[in-house]
């Protein structure tokens, strides 16, 4: 059964509630919190799907294809990322608990993550994005309060389709469809469950959605998602470049890790003008244990110094967790003591999250 908007915003503010009010009540409460590091990032994608690219034209062309070739001019696409206030979505959908997005490297990865210059950044200008379409030949030429577009004269709206299984999904679509409405874009929202948008997705019906994704610390994955011949693939927007194709194959051989560091910027720097999907945010990764109960548990200062406590990229913490007041598990350790550490794992844990999906939107299972 799908949530309504009302319930998934009262469900994100509970979540962030209760975690919020477990920092408060600090060591009183018996569990200790922890923030880790943005490691994911929420999007808003939109259908690039185009009959005329070669590698993508089988799937645009597909029975229920239906992407609005508007979403196709980077006009409209820049244009929609000026009218987007990421900090707003910081501060009020997140709580405070992540930042405003650029690339699709999470600055977590940090030797490869390429931050906008000042020159490049896109920020939150209602009145250039408004100029953008005013340019573009984008009118209100019915007077019914939503632009039209120049070539076939239809309203310029677009079906916006938002994860009834996130926490914030529909709250983060209220806060788009404002403002989007404030530069004469109508929006059709639409709350669905992972399975239809995996289907709608992977049909190519749709016009914008958002999701998200885990990446890990080495980007060639996420990188890999935006070429030509992932469409129908992994691609989430079916964009098609051959110069960034080319890039991704540059990045596999290049001789130093600076060399493919200089390559791997070049990339985030192409989809960041490109825009086939906006990078709305980073969202931390937010934890609670019984700390009244469990010790061992300590914050990995890999990648970054400021590390998870239970999701880390190594199995330190499934080797210093235990029974408080007991002792560490040794390499010398009986076979009993490994099967108890097992055993536990999934008991002393409770994750608090608002990220919109964990490790991945779109797994294989997903896809089955």
């Amino acid at each position: 059964m799908r949530a309504t908007e009302e319930q998934q915003a009262d469900q994100s503010l509970r979540v962030l509630d209760l975690f919020d009010q477990l920092v408060g009540e600090g060591a009183d409460s018996g569990v200790t919190t922890h923030v880790g590091p943005a490691v994911s990032f929420g999007q808003m994608s939109f259908n690039m799907c185009d009959p005329t690219a070669a590698d993508a034209a089988k799937y645009c062309v597909s029975e229920g294809s239906s992407g609005n070739p508007a979403l196709r001019d980077p006009a409209v696409r820049t244009a929609i990322s000026w009218a987007i206030d990421r900090q707003t979505i910081v501060d009020k959908v997140l709580a405070g608990y992540g930042s405003p997005g650029t690339t699709i490297v999470p600055p977590f990865a940090s030797f490869y993550h390429y931050e906008p210059t000042a020159d490049e950044a896109i920020g939150f200008d209602i009145n250039k994005a408004n100029q953008i379409l005013d340019d573009a030949g984008y009118a209100d030429t019915d007077n019914d309060g939503t632009r039209n577009d120049p070539k076939t004269g239809d309203n310029l709206e677009f079906r916006f389709i938002q994860r009834s299984e996130s926490d914030i999904g529909a709250r983060l679509g209220e806060y788009i469809a404002g403002w989007l409405k404030q530069i004469g874009i109508a929006t059709k929202s639409e709350v669905i469950g992972d399975g239809k948008l995996v289907s709608d997705w992977y049909a190519n019906d749709y016009d914008m959605y958002i999701w998200g994704w885990g990446p890990d610390p080495d980007p060639d994955f996420i990188l890999s998602t935006f070429t030509s011949s992932q469409c129908g693939g992994w691609s989430d927007t079916c964009y098609s470049n051959p110069a960034y194709d080319q890039l991704y194959k540059d990045q596999q051989t290049a001789p130093t890790p600076e060399a493919r560091q200089a390559i791997i910027y070049q990339m985030q720097q192409q989809l960041y003008t490109d825009i086939p999907e906006i990078v709305l945010y980073y969202d931390k990764a937010l934890e609670a244990y019984d700390s009244a109960n469990w010790e061992g548990l300590e914050d990995n200062i890999s990648p970054t110094p400021e590390g998870f406590l239970w999701g880390q990229y190594t199995p330190y913490s499934a080797l210093t967790v235990r029974p408080r007041g007991t002792e560490a598990a040794t390499s010398s350790s009986s076979s009993s003591s490994t099967l108890l550490i097992v055993g536990i794992l999934g008991a002393i844990i409770v994750v608090v999250g608002i990220v919109m999906i964990a490790r991945r939107n779109k797994s294989d299972e997903d896809l089955a």
